[in-house]
């Protein structure tokens, strides 16, 4: 919850995904203590107007001076595209968490300004209370 709110504090926009939130469920399900598989902190969020690898270096940097013990790495979906394919209108974070290689780790979750939970997955979002 406290690198949520470092994410929300940042950007509201932004989202934690990936590995370290399967991992987290995983961690929680076998008992284990938290974070005991360790990783980055993968952040998402998608605008297709910074795209640019400049904008997420900037993120990652606001996020550090936040929470320096974080390894942060930010990526814009928007830029995670198949170049053949070009950007549609009907594309989104929730389209390209759908596109990751791995359905386990296919999942990236923010926390909303009502300090609820936002989940995206392939298939489909969702909210709950914390």
């Amino acid at each position: 919850m406290d690198l949520l709110r470092a994410l929300r504090a940042t950007d509201r926009r932004l989202h934690l995904g990936a590995g370290l939130i399967r991992s987290t469920i995983w961690d929680r399900l076998h008992r284990r203590p938290a974070a005991a598989s360790g990783g980055d902190a993968d952040v998402v969020y998608f605008d297709p107007a910074r795209a640019s690898p400049r904008h997420d270096a900037d993120i990652d940097a606001r996020l550090r001076r936040l929470r320096p013990s974080i390894p942060w790495e930010t990526t814009n979906q928007a830029r995670m595209r198949d170049p053949n394919e070009g950007l549609r209108d009907d594309w989104s974070l929730a389209h390209a968490v759908a596109g990751w290689p791995e359905t386990c780790t296919a999942i990236a979750v923010r926390l909303r300004d009502d300090d609820r939970l936002e989940f995206v997955a392939p298939w489909g979002s969702t909210t709950c209370s914390t």
